[in-house]
């Protein structure tokens, strides 16, 4: 006879509510328990704050390990990276320009002025050149930014055009379809007066038949119900014959809808096309950024042509000048390196601006949505990691030596009928406990149980949090 045990199953883990189920053991001695599986929980939090702009994966979607499943907001950082690029162009000019002063003072201390004339005049070409690209920039990004603004001008005129033809068409459409249903319904009617017409005289004329034959009537009269007879004959074919030119009608006004998805077709044609003016508007606004690139190297040039009539007036300076030079270009190289580590910086937090998963798993909540802002280290997901399951049981004191660290066990899982998974028993907790209250009888709440955590090998990650799973231990 089957002995009952009682085992607690708990499912803190993997958010499952604690409750008490009945274990049997066999009359071999196998101890059978059924318990919720478990897993290790791996949130997905980023690394940099900013807005969540896409969320690939919903909550029970398995995922793989390094899949991407979530985005931020990239602008601003792409932004400021190409502020920190700009940063860096600068500094490595002001580093050429440090430079270049450097050597030009080293050579000052031994040169003639005639050659602190030439270094002058070079560096008056570069400011004219600069000064040249800036212009022909400038003036390259204006234009573009007005004929896309006219382009897109012009796009959203095709799409009014676009709707109103699309108006016009339904309008048609409709009005077409009202007159060809009302002319069906008319000629339907006159079908039906003609068709009680002819049964009138159809009536009559055998009526006048039945009085001929009894000398009631005359043969002209006779004639004259025959005569009326095929006459109301004639016109019920006639009316007959219009209600299928009316039908015709019908389906010829429903061929307008082929019309009327032809504009429909033309109105998103134009939509797409106004989308793509607006692309290439902003994009012709993006280039203003090389204006200020230009800019600042026209700006440097006019440096740097400063520097060589300084060069000039201090050529007598000697060592001292040579010195500050110096000085300056290890201050120009400091500058470098920071905006080099700034940019690397900057990189670095647009990559991670790109969340991928840590592990296979199974998602369990999505904390955030598309549009809310997240703080670096907040949590977007939470994933529970398929490679590390395990079912928690609550074996009574006197079956605990019936158990031990690393003895193999059966799992059978709801979810899966007739196919068996195996599990170990991972750990044996060293203090015991009272069951729970919920344990249905009175007499098996008081007895002392000890938490037994069995690990499950998880072939494929088909085991999910949440399932219901049996555990036989067969006797040692």
């Amino acid at each position: 006879m089957a002995i009952g045990l009682l085992i607690l199953l708990v499912a803190a883990a993997a958010g499952v509510v604690m409750r008490a189920v009945a274990a049997r053991r066999d009359e071999i001695g196998a101890i059978t328990a059924s318990g919720t599986i478990e897993a290790t929980e791996v949130e997905v939090a980023p690394k940099v704050p900013g807005r969540l702009s896409r969320v690939a994966v919903q909550e029970g979607d398995v995922v793989q390990r390094g899949q991407v499943v979530a985005e931020l907001d990239r602008a601003e950082l792409l932004q400021q990276v190409r502020q920190a690029e700009a940063a860096l162009r600068a500094a490595r000019s002001k580093v050429a320009q440090a430079e270049a002063a450097w050597r030009l003072q080293v050579g000052q201390s031994s040169a003639s002025v005639s050659e602190a004339n030439a270094a002058l005049g070079a560096a008056l070409s570069k400011e004219q050149q600069a000064h040249t690209a800036l212009g022909l920039t400038a003036s390259s990004a204006a234009t573009r930014v007005s004929e896309a603004a006219e382009a897109l001008s012009s796009a959203e005129a095709a799409v009014r055009r676009a709707q109103s033809a699309l108006d016009a068409q339904l309008v048609a459409s409709r009005e077409a379809k009202a007159a060809a249903n009302a002319r069906l319904m008319a000629v339907k009617t006159a079908v039906d007066s003609a068709a009680a017409e002819l049964a009138q005289a159809e009536a009559d004329e055998q009526r006048a038949q039945k009085l001929y034959a009894d000398g009631a009537i005359s043969s002209q009269q006779l004639d004259a119900a025959r005569t009326k007879a095929k006459a109301a004959r004639a016109a019920l074919q006639a009316a007959q014959a219009n209600v299928t030119a009316a039908e015709s009608d019908v389906r010829l006004a429903a061929a307008s809808d082929l019309q009327v998805e032809q504009r429909r077709q033309e109105l998103a044609a134009a939509v797409a096309a106004a989308k793509q003016a607006q692309v290439a508007l902003a994009a012709a606004r993006d280039q203003q950024a090389e204006v200020r690139l230009r800019s600042e190297e026209a700006m440097a040039a006019k440096s740097a042509a400063s520097q060589a009539r300084a060069a000039l007036s201090g050529a007598v300076a000697g060592a001292k000048a040579v010195d500050v030079r110096r000085a300056e270009l290890r201050a120009a190289k400091d500058q470098e390196r920071q905006a080099a580590a700034a940019l690397a910086l900057t990189r670095a937090q647009l990559t991670n601006t790109t969340l991928i998963a840590p592990v296979r798993g199974i998602v369990l909540e999505r904390h955030l949505e598309p549009g809310e802002t997240v703080a670096t280290g907040s949590p977007v997901l939470t994933i529970a990691n398929l490679a590390n399951t395990w079912l928690t049981v609550y074996v009574p004191e006197d079956e605990l030596a019936r158990v031990r660290v690393g003895l193999p066990v059966r799992v059978d899982v709801d979810g899966f009928p007739g196919r068996a998974f195996r599990g170990r028993i991972q750990r044996i907790a060293s203090r015991g406990e009272f069951t729970p209250r919920n344990t249905q009888t009175k007499e098996d709440r008081t007895q002392v149980v000890f938490a037994v955590k069995v690990a499950l090998d998880n072939p494929g990650g088909v085991l999910k949090p949440g399932m219901f799973a049996d555990v036989t231990v067969q006797p040692n």
